[in-house]
């Protein structure tokens, strides 16, 4: 166990590298803290000035134009009723009936995700 004595001693003959290492220690922390506030407030200068942006992005009521309700639909339809089935002229030119190929192409390439997917599975 370290006495008194002990500790007197070693304070006695080591006061000057005690003095030294508090001071860097105290000169550290004041530098850290120092920093730290500076962060703060850049990042709330640059908060600010982010807001003051937005802020100047807002129409004023007054220069705010809203139509006068209800709105007017002239010429356009709403809606519109649909067919339960297409005119032959309709099909023959929208509908393309799929080679053999193209369906084994298709065929292929899912094939293939699957097999992909499956691969991870134990």
């Amino acid at each position: 166990m370290i006495s008194r004595e002990d500790v007197i001693k070693f304070i006695d003959n080591n006061l000057r590298i005690l003095v030294i290492s508090f001071a860097l220690l105290l000169i550290i922390l004041v530098a850290v803290l120092g920093f730290s506030i500076h962060t703060q407030n850049a990042e709330k200068q640059k908060a600010d000035k982010l807001a003051a942006e937005l802020k100047a992005r807002i129409i004023p009521p007054k220069e705010f134009w809203l139509p006068v309700e209800p709105l007017e639909t002239r010429g356009v339809i709403l809606s519109r009723e649909p067919h339960t089935s297409w005119t032959d002229d309709e099909a023959e030119k929208w509908y393309i009936v799929p080679s053999a190929e193209s369906m084994a192409e298709l065929r292929s390439a899912g094939q293939t995700q699957i097999e992909k997917i499956l691969e991870s599975v134990p």
